[in-house]
């Protein structure tokens, strides 16, 4: 998606023109590598891979404040369909869904059904959010059977209407399908709500 704003003076006279790209993080800092951005927004912090090019091109340290900022917290968040009865998992069984070592709900203390998984495409930061906080501390890779999505709306839209989907968006995309909280490693249960977010509660 692309869009232009245009900042007009108070006398309606055209001061500057702002060029919009919404693409997926990866592209964003791409995009500041070769000059055709002046800001990249991104939902995940830079990659150890991408601060290196940077600093091949002179720039010491991105991660510093006065390359890099926070400007919000967001939560990603597990959904399923409204008629799952599952609520929660811990992180280990979302790795072994989306790895494809559990594929039946069953296995979960659901219904006997196949587990339908849904993911985002890698380039975007929700999917590198989840690969690093999810899929890389287990050694595990997304199974080839998932669906791939370009936008959580979309996404959060399929797995609401499938009993047996299980996808990730932001937490302002869960829409119509059902979040799920997550059981941490002592058992106790950790709730995808904004004061969870915003403590850093909520892994």
């Amino acid at each position: 998606d692309e869009m232009e704003m245009k900042i007009l003076s108070p006398e309606g006279v055209d001061i500057a023109a702002v060029n919009l790209k919404s693409s997926g993080s990866s592209t964003g800092f791409r995009a500041l590598l070769t000059d055709e951005a002046a800001i990249g927004m991104s939902s995940r912090p830079i990659q150890d891979d991408e601060a290196e090019e940077f600093r091949r091109l002179g720039v010491e340290d991105m991660t510093t404040p006065t390359h890099e900022r926070v400007l919000a917290l967001d939560g990603l968040v597990l959904i399923v369909s409204r008629n799952n009865p599952i609520d929660a998992l811990s992180l280990d069984d979302i790795a072994d869904i989306y790895a494809g070592d559990i594929t039946n709900w069953s296995e979960l203390g659901g219904p006997d059904a196949p587990i339908n998984v849904y993911t985002r495409e890698a380039e975007s930061g929700t999917f590198g959010v989840f690969d690093t906080t999810v899929l890389r501390p287990r050694g595990v890779d997304v199974t080839a059977g998932a669906r791939v999505y370009s936008s959580n709306d979309a996404l959060s839209d399929d797995v609401a209407i499938d009993p047996n989907g299980i996808g990730y968006v932001g937490i302002a995309n869960v829409r119509s399908a059902k979040s799920l909280s997550i059981q941490t490693e002592c058992g106790l249960i950790a709730t995808p709500d904004p004061f969870g977010v915003k403590t850093e509660e909520y892994p």
